[in-house]
């Protein structure tokens, strides 16, 4: 039935976004089924426990960004070019999934995943956002940085600890990662968080300060 290859589909696109798979990836996407509705929810459990969210699902772009390599030709360089030739870059560069964005998850790398270039991937999404006539700093409603860092304040589900995630996970990839990322989001993504929650910036403050990490670039 059509249902059933539908979901076949979608579990073989699954496994060539976790394996990063770019043949297997380019011979899925051939159809351009993938364009023609909502964007599928891919289940990885790896992604919700390093994200912290309450779903399990996530859409295949995020699922594909979290487990990219950052490799010329990768599955997600791949993606994200058939979006382009579909008319779809915009609404996928602009994904969020309970405030998780998807430069965030270029930035982090799965659990005993090879080596991840996260900078060359950045930097790719933001010249991708320039190209479509877009303002890094404006497209999430606030300075890239900020919105890399902590997740938004609207509704009251990311409270606390729980807020500033991102930063908890970026701070993971080590020091040979993180103040380089960190830089090119401010140099490039719209400057310093100036008018972010002072309570929010204090938090980001405390993360770093248990780390030791306010130390680096002293």
């Amino acid at each position: 039935s059509s249902d059933l290859d539908d979901n076949v589909a979608l579990a073989q696109l699954a496994r060539a976004a976790r394996s990063d798979d770019s043949a297997a990836m380019a011979a899925l996407l051939s159809s351009g089924s993938l364009w023609a509705g909502p964007s599928p929810a891919v289940l990885d459990e790896e992604l919700k426990k390093a994200l912290a969210t309450h779903c399990v699902r996530f859409p295949l772009p995020f699922v594909t960004a979290f487990h990219s390599r950052g490799c010329d030709g990768d599955a997600w360089e791949l993606l994200i070019d058939e979006a382009a030739r579909h008319r779809q870059l915009a609404s996928v560069l602009r994904q969020d999934v309970e405030g998780w964005i998807l430069p965030s998850i270029l930035c982090l790398r799965a659990c005993g995943a090879p080596a991840k270039d996260s900078l060359a991937l950045v930097t790719r999404f933001i010249d991708q956002l320039s190209d479509l006539g877009q303002v890094p700093g404006c497209v999430f409603g606030r300075p890239l940085v900020s919105a890399c860092m902590i997740l938004p304040q609207e509704g009251g589900q990311w409270e606390g600890l729980a807020a500033v995630r991102p930063l908890q996970v970026l701070l993971d990839r080590g020091v040979d990662v993180w103040p380089s990322l960190v830089a090119l989001l401010v140099q490039r993504g719209g400057g310093f968080p100036h008018t972010e929650d002072p309570a929010r910036m204090a938090l980001v403050g405390a993360v770093l300060a248990e780390g030791g990490h306010l130390e680096i670039g002293r």
